[in-house]
Parts: C-alpha cells; sequence; structure tokens
C-alpha cells in the first residue's frame, strides 16, 4: 500500500514538473518564440577605422530592427550621449529567428526616410536626398550607418546576447576654390565681395540610400553657393555635404555667373576623375588664370587644405 501511494505521488510530481517546464521554458519544436534580448554597442569609426564614438560626431541614432526576411520590425531612439558614452541599446526580439539590426545616425532632417510601416523591406526603406524648389538637391547630413546580422538562436529558453554595430560615414564633404573670377568692385577694400557665381555640379547618379547601405534611386544635380575671400582673389564655395558616387561615374562643376556659363571642370591635371571621397573631403582648386587647370587635395572630415602656393 505505502508503495502504491509512492508511485501515485512520483507520477503526480512528475507531471507537475513537466508541467511547469513547458510554462517555464521554451522547447524547441512545442514553443519556437523564445524571446531574445540583445545587448549591442555602437562603434563609429573613421575612414581608417579608428574609433571616434567618444567624439560625439555620430549624433543620435535611429536603430531598425528587420526580421529574417528582411521585414521591418520596429524602431528604437538612442541619444546622442548615450552613443558618444559607449551606453549599450536594449534590444528584445520576439522568438528566435535571425533578424537584422541597421542603424543610422545623424538623421537631423535634411533627407526623407521613408515611413517604415511594418513589413517594409530593407531594400524599400529609403533614405534619400530632399530636393529645394528648383528640383536641384539639398546637402545631406552627415550621416553614419551600419548593420549588424544576428544569427537564429537553438537555446530552449529566452535568451540575452551581445553584439556590436560599428558605423561609418556615408557622405563626402567637398570644398570648391576658384582663382581667376572678376570679384565685384567695391567702395571699401576691407569688405568682401558678394556675387551671383555659383556651382552646378552634376555626375551623382543615384539621390538615395536602402537600409542595405546601397545607393540607389535618381540622378541629382547639386546647385551650390560661395563668396570670395577677404583679398576678394578667391571665390570659395561653402563647404557642402553629398552623397558619393556609384563606381564609374565622376563630378561635373560647372561654375556660373548667374545664368552664364564660365567655365566646366571636369578631370584633375593629371588626367583623374573629380570624384568625391566617403567620410574624406575633397579640396578642388580651379584656376582659371590662362588655361583651366585643376588640382585635388584629399583630406580629412572637416579638415580644409590651403592652397598657399596659389
Amino acid at each position: 500500500m505505502k508503495y502504491l501511494i509512492f508511485a501515485r505521488k512520483l507520477k503526480y510530481c512528475t507531471i507537475l514538473l513537466f508541467v511547469s517546464l513547458c510554462f517555464s521554458a521554451c522547447i524547441y519544436d512545442d514553443f519556437p518564440t523564445c524571446d531574445t534580448t540583445l545587448s549591442m554597442n555602437i562603434k563609429a569609426v573613421n575612414p581608417a577605422g579608428q574609433d571616434i564614438t567618444s567624439s560625439g560626431e555620430a549624433g543620435g541614432a535611429h536603430v531598425y530592427i528587420f526580421d529574417k526576411n528582411q521585414r521591418f520590425v520596429q524602431e528604437i531612439a538612442v541619444s546622442a550621449n548615450d552613443i558618444q558614452n559607449k551606453v549599450p541599446v536594449k534590444i528584445f526580439y520576439k522568438g528566435r529567428d535571425s533578424f537584422s539590426v541597421v542603424v543610422w545616425s545623424n538623421l537631423n532632417g535634411k533627407q526623407e526616410v521613408s515611413s517604415l510601416n511594418e513589413g517594409i523591406s530593407m531594400d524599400q526603406a529609403l533614405v534619400q536626398l530632399k530636393r529645394d524648389t528648383e528640383a536641384y538637391a539639398q546637402n545631406p547630413d552627415d550621416l553614419f550607418y551600419g548593420i549588424t546580422n544576428i544569427k537564429e538562436r537553438t537555446a530552449n529558453a529566452d535568451v540575452t546576447i551581445e553584439d556590436n554595430v560599428t558605423i561609418h560615414r556615408k557622405t563626402a564633404l567637398v570644398n570648391i576654390m576658384v582663382k581667376g573670377l572678376d570679384a565685384p568692385v567695391l567702395a571699401s577694400s576691407i569688405t568682401k565681395a558678394a556675387s551671383d557665381y555659383h556651382f552646378i555640379i552634376t555626375g551623382t547618379k543615384e539621390d538615395a540610400y536602402n537600409f542595405k547601405g546601397n545607393l540607389t534611386g535618381n540622378s541629382i544635380t547639386y546647385n551650390q553657393g560661395g563668396e570670395f575671400n577677404d583679398s576678394n582673389t578667391q571665390f570659395i564655395s561653402y563647404p557642402f555635404t553629398m552623397y558619393p558616387l556609384s563606381d564609374g561615374n565622376r563630378l561635373t562643376i560647372a561654375i556660373y555667373k548667374g545664368d552664364t556659363l564660365i567655365a566646366i571642370a571636369e578631370t584633375n591635371s593629371d588626367g583623374t576623375d573629380i570624384i568625391p571621397i566617403i567620410g574624406g573631403t575633397i579640396n578642388i582648386l580651379i584656376d582659371l588664370r590662362g588655361s583651366l587647370t585643376v588640382n585635388i587635395k584629399v583630406t580629412d572630415w572637416d579638415n580644409e587644405y590651403h592652397w598657399f602656393e596659389w
């Protein structure tokens, strides 16, 4: 009799334990919706791969989660302070399937970002240049981008994992200086000359990035202004950002005074194309004294080259 009572209690305890496990753990075959918590660090780097996170250049970020089919699931905002201080981002994902994390930072309104309704694909989601009333491209923000892919987990319980995403610049910075333009006559020699000189820049064949970080879209033209230097001997563009070029393309810089074309610069003096550098600054000197010549110097981001020899 004692043996039967013991056997019944053992059977009851076994059933109770099994039921408890079913409710407290994720069995791979029966409960494939285990939750995943991702603790992710965002690291900003320059083109040389050096960590610039603490500089704050990357600003604040938007983190976008896409499922294994590359369909949008959720969005998380991360403050500039948290990125600069390397505070991990907590991402809660329902299930154990693989998923992707896309990070865009410095989305400060100078470009259009697709409305990310649930289910939109990474190819369809765009960061697209805005256009002004004359259809010229507006200059983008100092954009950073990164993506990391999280593999499917095989654990039979909720899991917490750690990973990193590295973000880097997706725009180029351009400075243009022109010598040989006639400055307006001034009443005072210490006043900078205003003018209607400007640059029409073509060669950008895509006006958007998709969320895979690839260029796409349509051709775009930039209209950039500038001003004469203190001595009124050089007309200098305001430094401006732009989307880079796809392979095989080059910039063409047309100098206008109002609607009148003054000159067109298409290649460097050594015959190479004018190509902006992602994450760097391209400094372009166009000399109209005598025959047109073009000289180019590439420097680090936001580091203007001074053409002292000219």
